[in-house]
C-alpha cells in the first residue's frame, strides 16, 4: 500500500487496530495537550509532498502539494472539528 505516514512513522493501521490500549494513550494525550493548552512542536507542520496529477511531468503546473502530517496528529485532533 502506498500510504504515507508523517514524522512519528506510526502508520493509520496501527491506531486502528490498536484497540483499547491505543484508545486510552490518545486519550491521556489529549488530556495533557488540552492541560497544558500547545500543540506538541512536531505537529505545527508538516512534510510537503508534490503528487503529479495528469499530463506533462515537466510541466509544474500539472502538480499538486500535499501536506502530510502525524497520524495521531488526525485521531487527537479530529474531535476537535466535529
Amino acid at each position: 500500500d502506498k500510504k504515507a505516514m508523517g514524522f512519528d512513522g506510526i502508520e493509520a493501521e496501527v491506531l486502528k487496530a490498536g484497540g483499547y490500549w491505543i484508545a486510552s494513550k490518545l486519550k491521556d494525550l489529549t488530556t495533557k495537550i488540552w492541560q497544558r493548552r500547545t500543540w506538541p512542536h512536531v505537529w505545527k507542520g508538516g512534510r510537503l509532498a508534490e503528487r503529479f496529477k495528469k499530463g506533462c511531468k515537466m510541466n509544474t503546473d500539472n502538480y499538486r502539494g500535499l501536506l502530510i502530517s502525524d497520524h495521531v496528529y488526525k485521531a487527537v485532533a479530529e474531535p476537535l472539528y466535529d
